[in-house]
């Protein structure tokens, strides 16, 4: 059985949940100025030529991060829409429950995303892969199959970024110890871009 991730969190004064919060807001504000703003730039130009292309954007995450894939498929879907000609096509794989169990009871629980990709996906499809720690192995399968095949993908990562922040050819990287600082940002990120593409 693998350890639990949280082993890997660092935590905040918990002298009061007062003083906890106090150092958790201080934590997500620094966290957020660590990403990289030519990179934040660079998805924005990438899914703005997604919103006229009519292609595809497969979302993936696991846990918190497929919470926020899910999430992702909304804001981008209908919180950027203008009208036909201008619009973001979001796919959240993990959403896609019989799709999802069947391919991971199949082909295991490391491949399923890739198998969806084989089912869905093109070298014309997006793919934005989401991990905290940035070396969730079927996150890391389906990335290498996707690029293996053409396509491009944009990772939001935490902690040292892990094999994903390498991997990827956007990297929204977040330098956070803690996942909820690490899915907090995440989130943040989610949202600037969504609005940003709507007022463009």
């Amino acid at each position: 059985m693998k350890d639990d991730p949280r082993v890997n969190n660092i935590f905040f004064n918990n002298a009061s949940i007062a003083d906890y919060l106090s150092d958790y807001a201080d934590a997500l504000k620094k966290a957020i100025n660590t990403i990289d703003v030519i990179e934040l730039e660079n998805a924005f130009r990438l899914l703005s030529e997604y919103s006229l292309s009519n292609n595809d954007i497969l979302t993936i995450g696991n846990g918190g991060s497929h919470a926020i894939a899910d999430h992702l498929s909304c804001d981008f879907s209908k919180g950027t829409f203008i009208n036909d000609n201008k619009r973001l096509k979001v796919i959240p794989l993990g959403s896609l429950a019989s799709l999802h169990s069947a391919a991971a009871n199949d082909f295991g629980h490391e491949n399923a995303f890739a198998q969806q990709i084989k089912f869905l996906g093109s070298r014309q499809s997006l793919l934005i892969a989401i991990s905290s720690s940035g070396n969730s192995q079927n996150i890391i399968k389906a990335t290498k199959h996707h690029q293996s095949n053409g396509g491009r993908c944009i990772a939001l990562t935490g902690f040292d970024g892990g094999a994903l922040k390498e991997m990827a050819d956007i990297s929204l990287h977040v330098d956070s110890n803690n996942y909820g600082i690490v899915e907090d940002s995440h989130q943040s990120i989610i949202h600037i871009l969504a609005q940003y593409i709507y007022l463009d």
